[in-house]
């Protein structure tokens, strides 16, 4: 970990796993550049990769940048080896049941720009459950490659990212990483938290086993990144 250069930074925000916060504590400190999918794009992917591609100038300018945006990190890690500078990737990781029901139900919150598209497509928690694109998104978005085994995945991020942090630690995993980037300290920061707990605990209560079923590859990913860390010396 913090093997490479940290002054170019290219994070990929897997949906609800403190991405906000982490944007946030980063504008405290460098230029962070926020990566949207590109409207003229029907795949949703695609658009975002257009995006960062666009990005990639400004992340090359100089001083410290962050860029970060949901992108998966197979449709963009090109574009940074591509690059006559050195970037470096980070993200964070979350424990896969409760990303998965922070998903849905920050979904179908007021908090949600998408809220009422959203409800009209996964009216239920059942139905989103059923929908195998929502299934191990943190997996899908750390692939180095399509349909990646986890083993490769854990390899990639070992190999490629210089910083995986934890969600459930992440004050302790952020501070290392600034610590490592010999930034200022500054104060917690939380955001897009605490959105309709209720029926998320009820989901949890119901849905729990299903959910960890479905997500046996992502939980063993997560797993491994944890152990990771407690291997840290």
């Amino acid at each position: 970990m913090f093997q490479r250069p940290l002054n170019r930074l290219i994070n990929v925000h897997i949906p609800k796993t403190a991405g906000s916060n982490f944007r946030v504590q980063m504008e405290r400190h460098c230029n962070v550049i926020g990566i949207d999918r590109g409207i003229d794009y029907d795949d949703y992917f695609a658009g975002l990769r257009a995006a960062a591609l666009q990005g990639i100038p400004e992340l090359a300018s100089p001083g410290l940048n962050f860029m970060s945006g949901h992108y998966r990190y197979r449709d963009v890690k090109d574009i940074a080896r591509s690059q006559p500078i050195e970037v470096s990737f980070v993200t964070f990781l979350r424990e896969p049941v409760s990303r998965l029901l922070s998903d849905y139900f920050y979904s179908i919150s007021t908090a949600h720009t998408g809220q009422s598209a959203f409800l009209n497509q996964y009216p239920t928690f059942e139905i989103y459950l059923a929908d195998e694109g929502q299934i191990n998104k943190q997996l899908t978005y750390l692939q180095p490659a399509d349909n990646a085994s986890v083993a490769d995945t854990f390899e990639s991020l070992e190999k490629d990212f210089a910083f995986v942090g934890i969600t459930e630690h992440f004050e302790t995993h952020f501070e290392a990483l600034r610590i490592a980037m010999n930034l200022p300290k500054t104060p917690p920061s939380h955001s897009n938290t605490g959105l309709n707990t209720d029926e998320r605990y009820k989901a949890s209560q119901q849905f729990q086993d299903q959910i960890a079923d479905l997500h046996r590859d992502e939980i063993e990913l997560y797993d491994l990144v944890c152990q990771a860390w407690k291997n840290e010396p």
